[in-house]
């Protein structure tokens, strides 16, 4: 690892370099540019995931996408997931609280609390499914969880860069069975919604 005093420095993972920025200033220039959006190899990964969308996409794709979901961001839009938001933050709380009182106040991950929340605020909001992550185990929240550990143990064994042989590996085929979990959810949730539509017109 090379690294210097400017706040940035070069990672290398075998023969590929990664440049890190951690100084605000470099991160603000490089945030609000729309014309330096092109994504490495993790992006590449993810978009097995994700498919071409906003985060992985870049040109013309990444211009057209960001156009069509600014308007979602608008406050008017956003106050409405405001009682989402606390119904969710009000049940972390209280799985926090049992964490305490189960485990007589010792220190313990927040992390997989955050994560269930998270992924509840997400489905609700955003597919208008209640996932209930946060009450129980559910197989979309472990698809979720198995899905991004692989992508970060991908990313750091180059060898796992190539489709044909990490999915030859007993890793690669956990990530893709957890991927056809995650797919299968998601169009489930877009047919519920085609049928309400449909529905409405009958």
């Amino acid at each position: 690892m090379e690294k210097s005093k400017e706040g940035i420095f070069v990672q290398w993972i075998g023969s590929t370099p990664f440049v890190v920025v951690y100084k605000p200033e470099y991160l603000e220039v490089i945030l609000s540019s729309t014309v330096n959006i092109t994504k490495g190899i993790p992006y590449d990964i993810i978009k097995e995931w994700l498919g071409n969308g906003l985060l992985t996409s870049t040109g013309k794709q990444w211009t057209h996408d960001r156009k069509l979901i600014g308007p979602t961001f608008h406050f008017s839009i956003l106050d409405q997931f405001a009682i989402v938001l606390s119904e969710k933050a009000e049940i972390l709380t209280k799985c926090i609280e049992r964490k305490i009182e189960k485990d007589s106040g010792k220190a313990f991950d927040i992390f997989p609390f955050i994560v269930n929340a998270a992924l509840d605020i997400i489905c609700e909001t955003a597919m208008g499914v209640n996932l209930h992550a946060q009450e129980g185990t559910t197989a979309y929240a472990s698809a979720t969880r198995i899905a991004s550990k692989s992508i970060m143990d991908r990313l750091l064994q180059p060898w796992c860069w190539i489709n044909w042989l990490y999915y030859l590996m007993p890793s690669g085929k956990q990530f893709k069975s957890a991927l056809d979990t995650l797919h299968g959810f998601t169009t489930e949730v877009e047919e519920r919604k085609k049928f309400k539509i449909m529905s409405a017109f009958l």
